[in-house]
Order: structure tokens, then C-alpha cells, then sequence
């Protein structure tokens, strides 16, 4: 909906506001999927959870869990999240068939990033 759209969107929304926007969006696909009714999931949910994994207030904690989501689009956000906690970097890079837009995600990840330049350096020393 515009509303639910806006909220995610609002730089303002609490961690824990997008987190109950999370599960809920996640409830909502596992009740879809029950009904064979992936289509609706597409356009009604996957924007809310791409939103929320990009959104600056998501906590580590939802970040961790939305890395596990089977849709490529909402790990590729995850992996473009800085708070996104190491230990999932590290489990989206070597997942098993990692796919292009998520590994596209993680190079511009600003963490991985800082990390790489670093290393860079220290190789080049």
C-alpha cells in the first residue's frame, strides 16, 4: 500500500518499526505461497523487503535474517547494507550458487569496500 510504501521509505522509521514491517511482509509471502500465489507476493511484498534492507535504520539483527531470503533482489540489498554484521558478508560471498546481482551488491557494500582498500594497501607495503 502508498502508506506502508511511505513509512519504509521515511529516513525516520524506527529499526524495530522495520523489523515488525519485515515479518509481517514475510508472513504475508509464506501465507501467499500456501495459495500458490507467488505473483501477488512479487508486487505486494518484495519492494517492502528490498526498501527495508536498504533502509539505514534496519537492524543488523533483520539484516542477518533478510540475507537468508530466497528472492536474489532482497539479498542484493542486504549485501549493498553496511550494518550488515561481517559474518553474513562472508555467508552471502561464499553461498553456494551466488548470484551475480548479490555478489554485484557486495562490491558496493561500503564496509567491503573500506576493507578491500585497506587490504590493498597493505599488500602493496
Amino acid at each position: 500500500t502508498g502508506v506502508r510504501d511511505a513509512v519504509v521509505q521515511n529516513c525516520n522509521t524506527s529499526g524495530s518499526s522495520l523489523s515488525a514491517m519485515a515479518k509481517h511482509a514475510m508472513k504475508e509471502h509464506n501465507r501467499l505461497r500456501n495459495n500458490n500465489n507467488n505473483n501477488e507476493f512479487d508486487s505486494n511484498c518484495c519492494f517492502v523487503l528490498v526498501a527495508i534492507a536498504e533502509h539505514v535504520n534496519t537492524t543488523p539483527e533483520m539484516l542477518a535474517m533478510l540475507s537468508r531470503n530466497e528472492r536474489a533482489v532482497v539479498r542484493e540489498a542486504v549485501a549493498r547494507n553496511p550494518r550488515l554484521p561481517v559474518f553474513h558478508l562472508k555467508e552471502l560471498s561464499l553461498e553456494k550458487n551466488t548470484q551475480p546481482t548479490v555478489m554485484r551488491g557486495l562490491t558496493r557494500n561500503g564496509l567491503v569496500q573500506r576493507v578491500a582498500e585497506f587490504l590493498s594497501h597493505e599488500v602493496l607495503l
